[in-house]
């Protein structure tokens, strides 16, 4: 996301004119005259003075005239500047954080991922996404080790986040019941609250105190959930159906063609919110900010969500409109994620 320090200083005149045409345009979409900016209560300038003065902002590249109209309409830039120091945001009420709470207070953090954007995405009319930690990178609640026979067992393992991972493990070499009861029980005692990542680098130097059955048993448990399970985050998405209310799009089949085919494209979705997950705030990417051609005439509004220890396990985000109305859509998101946060910490206490 571009820095604020990296955009042209406005006067206050300026800055009340692009204020003033900015917020036209989100209402409208339309291009946006003189005359309509000098009819705006507030802005206490003839038609010929606000000309003038769009005259200077499109030399900055603020605003871009349109061939069909004597109309301009804002540029991403003029958007930025918009957004960055004109936005008034609007507090959600207390009915839409109750909504929210209700729906992210849950013991399982997928069913509260989903239940998450679900809610911010029926709020918004747009299209929600959030990544989930891989089970490889998440704190370990403890495993428990079901055996069907000597050769073979099923291990259970649930994270400090309520989800619940089976591996079916077809063993080298036969072990008893009572082997499957003492690596369960060590496997617990010195890895629960760490990650399977952890885990695997830290159990080598462990095994040395083992019995050899015992000691493979957990070699092979941690081999197969390591390669079941990568390190890159998960993704989910709700609310596809959103683009079919756009209007903007509705009006381009191409576009929401487009739009349709990347919501299918994990990997570039992932890359976008990684974009989230490294920014402390509320970030927004206007149209081709994002650096996604599909995107250029989108916004995109992510923040971050952390556990108990402060550590950023996932990002949520949104994808709509450039015109959305982003003094309630931002305060919304981050509301969210400060409620996902704080959901994933009781999850690991309860």
């Amino acid at each position: 996301m571009p820095s604020v320090n990296s955009l042209p200083k406005l006067d206050a005149r300026s800055l009340s004119i692009i204020k003033s045409l900015v917020e036209e345009y989100m209402q409208s979409g339309e291009p946006i005259a003189s005359g309509t900016i000098a009819a705006k209560q507030g802005v206490n300038l003839s038609a010929a003075s606000v000309r003038n003065v769009m005259s200077k902002l499109e030399e900055l590249g603020l605003i871009a005239p349109v061939h069909t109209s004597s109309g301009r309409l804002p540029t991403t830039q003029g958007v930025r500047i918009y957004l960055s120091t004109l936005l008034r945001m609007q507090r959600p009420s207390k009915k839409i954080k109750m909504q929210l709470q209700k729906q992210i207070d849950t013991s399982e953090l997928n069913t509260m991922a989903a239940s998450a954007i679900e809610t911010v995405s029926d709020l918004t009319k747009m299209v929600a996404l959030v990544t989930l930690p891989s089970t490889y990178v998440s704190q370990i609640s403890r495993i428990h080790f079901v055996s069907l026979s000597q050769d073979k067992v099923v291990v259970v393992l649930v994270t400090m986040t309520g989800e619940v991972r089976n591996r079916i493990l077809e063993l080298n070499s036969p072990i008893k019941k009572r082997d499957f009861e003492l690596a369960e029980q060590f496997f617990n005692s010195h890895f629960a609250g760490k990650s399977m990542y952890e885990a695997r680098s830290e159990l080598v130097s462990k095994l040395a105190n083992l019995k050899n059955n015992l000691a493979e048993l957990l070699k092979q448990m941690v081999s197969a959930v390591s390669v079941n399970d990568s390190t890159a985050p998960r993704l989910l998405t709700s609310g596809s159906d959103m683009l079919f209310s756009n209007a903007d799009l509705i009006a381009n089949a191409q576009q929401l063609q487009e739009m349709l085919g990347l919501l299918n494209r994990k990997e570039t979705l992932l890359h976008l919110l990684d974009q989230g997950i490294n920014s402390n705030d509320v970030s927004v990417y206007i149209g081709s900010e994002s650096g996604i051609p599909e995107l250029a005439n989108s916004s995109v509004v992510m923040s971050n969500y952390e556990n108990e220890k402060g550590e950023v396990i996932g990002a949520l985000g949104l994808i709509g409109p450039m015109r959305m109305e982003y003094s309630q859509v931002l305060p919304i998101v981050d509301v969210t994620a400060t409620l996902m946060g704080d959901a994933v910490a009781k999850m690991q206490y309860r």
